[in-house]
Parts: structure tokens; C-alpha cells; sequence
């Protein structure tokens, strides 16, 4: 599958400990990361498709060990603030259609829904089981925050599990320098740029691996 990420590129790597907070916990979390941003940011957050289709090629499907005739969504998605329009996430996805609730699969399909909160809301039994986390320089990724081809991202893979089989696969990518302005009794003016805004001063430091297992 063309530029599919379902490992860390060899010799990426990351050390969660020399992060900001907010970086720590975007890598590290096991829940749904929609809510935390929303939280973080004090605004709702709206899903902005830049792809979506089916995966069809016998190359592309091997990886996600997938039954004959089952149906396999790619998804690359931007999570924005709603007001704000910041890009905070970059996120690229591949969902079992078949494997999901009643009703999930259809709205992925037709509306601008994060599967996280189309899980939560029928109270789908899932756990995220994190393969890996990096960091890295990706142009194409960092134009979607309006950041330059050696601003370092950070990314990680994980999936969504229930009843013991991946219900997706998904790589979420964001800056490394991830501070948003947060609302303090009035809205904050908008940044020019469209992607989150930058804390000074912090380095970029890559180290020993740090993901969770």
C-alpha cells in the first residue's frame, strides 16, 4: 500500500521522556484521542477526508490478514479545530468494514465521524494496542500544519482491537513543537498558519526507543 505506515521507518525512533507533556501523552494514550483534543483545546474538533477507498490490491490487503471477500476501508483524515480551523492531527487508516458494530461502517462511509467516537458512542468493548512510536521529517505530512520539510513530526501506529481481531490499523502524525493556544474567557486571535502553534524553544532531541510495547 503506497506510503502506508504500519512500522517506523528503519532507524526512527523517539524518546517519550526528553517530550513536552502534550506530545507524551498524543504518543501515548490509549484512549480516544478525539476527546483529549477537544478537551486540550477547549473547542470541538471536525474530520476533514483527503482519502478514502477501498483497499483492493492482494499486496496492499496481506498485512491486515483479511478473510476472502472482506472489505477494507484506507482513510486519511486531518482532525481540525472546529472554530480555530488548526490542523492538530494527520491520521491514516485502514478499518475492517466487516468487523465493526452495526451501523459504524455506514457512517464512516457517508459522514465526517471519527471512528474512535462512532465506537464510543455504541459502547463498542475495544482496547488500542500501540506497535510503535517516532519521530521523523515528512513533507508531504507537515504541509497539512504549514510546517517546512525538516520541521520534526511525531507519529505512531496502533490498533484498535475487539473480541481479539483488529478492527483498524491507524498512524496518527502531528508536530513535534504540539501547543495549541488555549481559550482563556475570550476566543484567542488565529494563528495565520494552519497548523498548531509552536512552542519556542523546545530542541529536537531523538534518542532510544521509547514505545510502549
Amino acid at each position: 500500500m503506497e506510503d502506508y505506515r504500519l512500522a517506523p521507518p528503519r532507524g526512527a525512533r523517539v524518546t517519550l521522556g526528553e517530550l513536552g507533556v502534550v506530545p507524551r501523552i498524543l504518543l501515548a494514550t490509549d484512549g480516544t484521542l478525539t476527546h483529549i483534543l477537544e478537551a486540550y483545546a477547549d473547542e470541538l474538533v471536525r474530520l476533514v477526508k483527503l482519502l478514502q477507498s477501498l483497499v483492493t490490491e492482494p499486496a496492499a490487503r496481506e498485512p491486515f490478514d483479511l478473510d476472502d471477500g472482506e472489505r477494507a476501508l484506507r482513510r486519511v483524515i486531518l482532525l481540525q479545530g472546529a472554530t480555530s480551523g488548526v490542523t492538530f492531527i494527520h491520521a491514516d487508516s485502514v478499518v475492517m468494514l466487516d468487523r465493526l458494530p452495526a451501523g459504524v461502517a455506514d457512517a464512516l462511509l457517508t459522514t465526517e465521524r471519527p471512528i474512535g467516537k462512532l465506537l464510543a458512542e455504541r459502547r463498542t468493548e475495544t482496547f488500542r494496542e500501540i506497535v510503535g512510536a517516532w519521530a521523523e521529517c515528512h513533507e508531504p505530512i507537515a504541509a497539512h500544519f504549514g510546517l517546512t520539510a525538516h520541521d520534526p513530526l511525531l507519529a505512531r501506529t496502533y490498533r484498535i482491537v475487539a473480541r481479539g481481531r483488529p478492527l483498524a490499523w491507524i498512524t496518527e502524525t502531528f508536530p513535534e513543537k504540539f501547543q495549541v493556544a488555549v481559550r482563556v474567557g475570550t476566543p484567542q486571535p488565529r494563528d495565520s498558519r494552519p497548523g498548531p502553534i509552536l512552542a519556542p524553544g523546545f530542541e529536537h532531541r531523538v534518542g532510544v526507543t521509547g514505545a510502549p510495547a
